[in-house]
């Protein structure tokens, strides 16, 4: 998987230096060696991630937070009360 990303990032760099995207020709995906090691390794790249995603909305477990803006108050209220206050 690390030689399938790094092939991938070493293309992309490739890419942002070249003049003309004929990547984006669509038989020129599939003539060149490179562009077919391209396109199999985004492909491997995608499913893994589709994999991982879907692992995670199996397993996801939903939690219910409080607003900000209740905690900042209890946390305000909390630190007034404890703190000793001075008078001028």
């Amino acid at each position: 998987m690390i030689k399938v990303v790094y092939g991938t990032l070493s293309e992309a760099g490739h890419r942002s230096t070249f003049y003309f995207p004929y990547w984006n020709f669509p038989p020129a995906r599939w003539i060149g060696p490179r562009q077919r090691k391209v396109q199999s390794d985004l492909k491997i790249i995608n499913d893994c991630l589709d994999g991982i995603i879907q692992k995670e909305k199996e397993t996801r477990q939903v939690f219910h937070y409080l607003p900000l803006s209740s905690f900042y108050c209890s946390v305000s209220d909390f630190v007034i009360s404890v703190s000793p206050r001075k008078k001028m």
